[in-house]
């Protein structure tokens, strides 16, 4: 064919494609509703509550501040780097080197030149729009190279209505992979044209193409390492292809060489992707051991087809007889450049295993199947032609094409069992109003306690830290944000969160996991401190598990919002699972959480003598009395104006509770719920109830998606220290443990009786010095003095010569060690 007729076959094709991927837009089931996910500009919200909003957020840092992150700080190493201060809450997080924010910034730019108006999230909507288009033409190109002009474009027609393709590409869904499956064509098509050496001034341009691609492709995305590992494994068999075609194997020592090269080559990729293919193992075993618990296998695309009836069930039945078809044609009429051929072979080979485990490999494992597939359509159209008699003109091949294309299409979004319906975004209007309404009544430092799914949304609306996001699901924010959730203990609740905002990078992680190590017994314990209403029993508590209250709580002036939405509803067997993590037992699962008995919110009805909701439930306010079906629940739960009065039934035959609760313009909701799961916390918050140490400050009116926003209440004054006496002839003093290693000054007292500001809730080391005058202890002088160490009770540990600095710290580490825990 002609340059013409492959111009209008890639003008059909992204045409078809940006029909296909902005197909979302009229795809909702209410489309009386479609505004609510708009914001206010009518601009649609993002798709994936994950990665979409975070790499949105890094282009519009680039945007704000001319960088990937919000501020510039010091690493602690002397260097000043930029980082993202609403991440890895207190900390704040490095943003990683990818290319993928840039390139959205960049398409922003030009999105501009022709809308100035465009703001950034409009023009990052198109973006996996504009990127599957020109994937599909990549792709399009490639198979032409193997499977000839109509095999190329039935490969590219394939690949463009493919349900994982449109999944993974429709407008809103801008995340990394979809602009990895861009790259990754693009650097096997300049491969492609590099080998054709008949264009040597063509072949050496795109070889410099194909190299610059290849060594930028982990920065596009740490993924496409299996780009580098394919190519490698592809030259190996040119290399071996060659020596064996040009017979060069004529004894052992050309077949040593050969050896030896392609071990040499295949030692320096595992050596040089050892990272990668570590991850890749890890993600192959699909089961992560970690002390503390991870929503792993809780992840779509981290989960693959598992067995082969999934496998091409997810690929499509249709598509697999014609994928069969095309390795039919591979062997009864190969392509005439072998060296494609093998390339496509090596290229589906590799993936195929790793798709199994993780769906976002299927992604990837699309193109080479769609390039297989087409050859097989080709085949078939061959077939009918010959059964016809009848060959098709050259002009009107185009047209037989589409037309075949078209019922293709038609046969396949009516038969296959995998089509796919869009769904709406994870971000609502409800949601951005909350994250607005955080925004204008927080200062700059506030944080949103939320759940991991939705983390990003929440960072990039309300430009607040979150605790907890998408890339946190296996860190122990997992467990933490869990027990917050579950817990039926209002005080515990909010003392987690003020322990995540104390110090999320040391203690709830690495001292909390050397602790937990240690006592594994006293765990509840532990939660048994937390939720103590009363600080000195609280301090009791904590000296027996010898723990320092004031450290992990540590009264920092934090405001924190704890953030709800409807869909964290159904997430409650998950929170029971996470919370009530064994830490004994790492081998633990999520495969069998049931799903929680609970029903969607129903709308209600005031009517004169009564509330009547679509869900059957018809309630008497005054009374108190509650009925489904003319049935007693178990329970019945009345919240308005944020007061909760629950009524319990010795009559019901119905295990489970009805909560009656109104919205921001006092209409009434109801939902039916299990018994047991009514006074978990995220029930509480999401129904509007009157919480201890939290308070109400948004609620939305608007359906389907109901958020509710608390803001914990301050600290009660902080943990101060009492004075304890001891009337000894000796000076007993406390000295921390965290003064290991530092000049330690022992002051003398003219009083009787020596009065120490000294919090229960430390361990400190006591040591008995000569009373005389003040001393210091470690000195640089020789002036070597006796020193007593005791325990918290006075009992005597041991004692030791000080003559120098070092001594003293040895001391120090050896006392420590006497003692409980450094935590």
């Amino acid at each position: 064919m002609g340059n013409k007729q492959t111009a209008i076959m890639i003008f059909c094709l992204a045409a078809l494609t940006f029909l296909t991927l902005s197909q979302q837009d009229s795809a909702s089931a209410d489309k009386s509703q479609a505004d609510y996910y708009q914001d206010e500009n009518g601009t649609r919200f993002l798709h994936g509550g994950a990665d979409a909003y975070y790499f949105f957020r890094l282009a519009r840092n680039l945007e704000e501040h001319k960088m990937l992150g919000d501020i510039i700080e010091n690493d602690g190493y002397e260097r000043n780097v930029t980082k993202d201060s609403l991440r890895f809450f207190p900390a704040k997080d490095i943003p990683p080197k990818t290319i993928f924010p840039h390139a959205i910034f960049y398409f922003f730019k030009a999105w501009k030149i022709f809308d100035p108006e465009a703001p950034l999230a409009k023009a990052t909507n198109y973006f996996p729009v504009i990127t599957g288009i020109l994937s599909v033409i990549l792709l399009f190109l490639i198979a032409r190279k193997i499977n000839g002009e109509l095999g190329g474009f039935f490969a590219a027609i394939i690949f463009a209505i493919h349900p994982i393709f449109v999944y993974n590409n429709y407008k809103g869904y801008a995340d990394t992979h979809v602009f990895a499956q861009f790259w990754a064509l693009a650097t096997i098509l300049s491969l492609f044209y590099a080998l054709d050496w008949q264009n040597k001034k063509r072949a050496a341009i795109t070889s410099g193409i194909t190299l610059f691609l290849l060594t930028y492709a982990k920065s596009a995305w740490t993924g496409l390492a299996f780009i580098h590992m394919i190519f490698v494994i592809f030259f190996i068999a040119l290399f071996a292809r060659f020596i064996l075609t040009k017979k060069l194997i004529k004894n052992k020592i050309h077949f040593s060489l050969f050896l030896a090269v392609a071990t040499a080559l295949l030692s320096g990729t595992a050596f040089f992707f050892k990272q990668f293919i570590q991850k890749a193992i890890m993600m192959l075993s699909q089961k992560p051991q970690t002390f503390f618990p991870n929503a792993f296998s809780l992840v779509a695309e981290l989960q693959g087809a598992s067995s082969i009836q999934n496998f091409l069930s997810y690929l499509g039945g249709f598509f697999a007889i014609c994928f069969v078809a095309g390795i039919i044609s591979f062997f009864a009429e190969p392509p005439k450049n072998k060296n494609y051929a093998i390339f496509a072979s090596i290229w589906i080979t590799a993936l195929i295993l790793p798709a199994f485990t993780a769906s976002r490999i299927l992604f990837f494992l699309l193109p080479p199947f769609a390039i297989i597939s087409g050859r097989g359509l080709m085949l078939f159209s061959r077939i009918i032609e010959k059964i016809l008699k009848k060959r098709i003109k050259l002009p009107a091949q185009i047209t037989v094409a589409i037309t075949f294309s078209i019922i293709i299409l038609i046969v396949f979004l009516s038969s296959n069992p995998f089509t796919l319906e869009i769904m709406p975004p994870s971000a609502t209007r409800s949601i951005n109003e909350a994250a607005r309404f955080i925004e204008a009544n927080s200062s700059p430092n506030a944080v949103i306690a939320t759940w991991w799914e939705l983390g990003y949304a929440w960072q990039a609306l309300s430009n607040r830290a979150t605790f907890f996001d998408g890339g946190l699901f296996n860190t122990p924010g997992l467990y933490w944000m869990s027990k917050a959730l579950n817990t039926e203990d209002e005080t515990m609740a909010a003392n987690i969160l003020r322990i995540m905002s104390c110090d999320s990078d040391k203690w709830s992680v690495s001292l909390f996991e050397q602790w937990a190590r240690n006592s594994p017994d006293k765990i509840e314990e532990f939660y048994g401190m937390l939720a103590s209403k009363q600080r000195k029993e609280a301090n009791a508590i904590a000296n027996e598990l010898c723990i320092s209250l004031n450290s992990i709580l540590c009264n920092k002036k934090q405001e924190i919002f704890f953030a709800t939405t409807e869909e964290m509803l159904y997430q409650i067997p998950f929170f029971e699972h996470y919370s009530n993590w064994n830490f004994q037992n790492s081998k633990q699962s999520s495969d069998k959480i049931e799903p929680a008995i609970i029903s969607k919110p129903a709308k209600c009805k005031n009517n004169t003598l009564s509330i009547i909701c679509d869900n059957g439930v018809v309630a008497d306010i005054i009374s108190l009395n509650a009925t489904i079906q003319g049935m007693h629940p178990n329970s019945f739960v009345l919240v308005k104006n944020q007061k909760n009065t629950t009524t319990n039934y010795n009559d019901s035959k119905l295990d489970f509770s009805i909560i009656l609760y109104t919205n921001a313009k006092n209409e009434y909701n109801s939902i039916l719920i299990n018994s047991k799961l009514a006074n978990k916390m995220i029930v509480k918050l999401f129904t509007g109830q009157k919480i201890n140490n939290f308070e109400q400050v948004f609620a939305s009116s608007e359906t389907p998606q109901r958020v509710t926003v608390y803001k914990l209440q301050p600290q009660e004054p902080a943990i101060l220290p009492f004075a304890k006496e001891y009337n000894d002839s000796q000076r007993y003093f406390f000295v921390s443990k965290n003064s290991a290693g530092k000049n330690i000054v022992l002051r003398n007292t003219t009083k009787d009786k020596l009065i120490l500001n000294i919090p229960i809730y430390s361990n400190y080391l006591v040591i008995n010095v000569n009373k005389s005058k003040t001393r210091t202890i470690c000195p640089n002088k020789v002036d070597a003095q006796e020193l007593h160490y005791y325990d918290s009770n006075k009992k005597l540990i041991g004692s030791q010569i000080i003559e120098n600095k070092m001594q003293t710290e040895n001391v120090l580490r050896i006392v420590s060690n006497s003692l409980c825990p450094l935590y």
